[in-house]
């Protein structure tokens, strides 16, 4: 689990951890990647590694869940009801497999570790839920696990196809 302060430095450090994450992932597998590589990579100390994550799938999921969340929160800025280009698949594929967040999403891929895209979508989905209830597309009492599940489902299906 990653625990990421909200303070300047800490920010600071956990993205220098991020893009040396992504700069080892242009020459070894994920799990070749040890903490003394990224820390030497990042040039952020493994005891400042060990204070914001757990281990290096922490990273990821810290990338990929800012990622989720920036994307549903500027799906719902932007979303139009009864527009047809109001897409959240379309909206969320489109934001999340930018050419600056791809990598880490591919990697999870790789690594097979759908829970965590699962989760990130679970953990995120109120963002859009709540703006759906506000509208009468979605009601509380509804099935929140079926709902995210379709979603995720769908997601997962069109991420293996872009990214083969």
């Amino acid at each position: 689990m990653f625990h990421i302060k909200d303070d300047i430095r800490a920010q600071r450090s956990a993205q220098l951890l991020y893009n040396g994450l992504m700069t080892l992932l242009d020459t070894k597998h994920f799990n070749q990647i040890t903490v003394s590589d990224l820390s030497r990579e990042s040039t952020v100390g493994r005891t400042i590694f060990y204070r914001h994550f757990d281990d290096t799938i922490d990273i990821l999921t810290w990338q990929c869940t800012k990622h989720m969340r920036d994307a549903l929160t500027n799906y719902v800025a932007a979303f139009k009801p009864n527009d047809e280009t109001s897409s959240l698949l379309r909206y969320v594929l489109t934001s999340i497999l930018s050419p600056k967040n791809v990598k880490a999403w591919e990697t999870l891929l790789e690594i097979e570790r759908l829970d965590i895209i699962y989760n990130v979508f679970i953990q995120n989905a109120h963002i859009v839920l709540e703006c759906y209830e506000q509208i009468g597309l979605y009601h509380p009492n509804d099935d929140y696990t079926y709902f995210v599940s379709t979603r995720v489902g769908f997601f997962n299906r069109h991420i293996k196809w872009l990214a083969a």
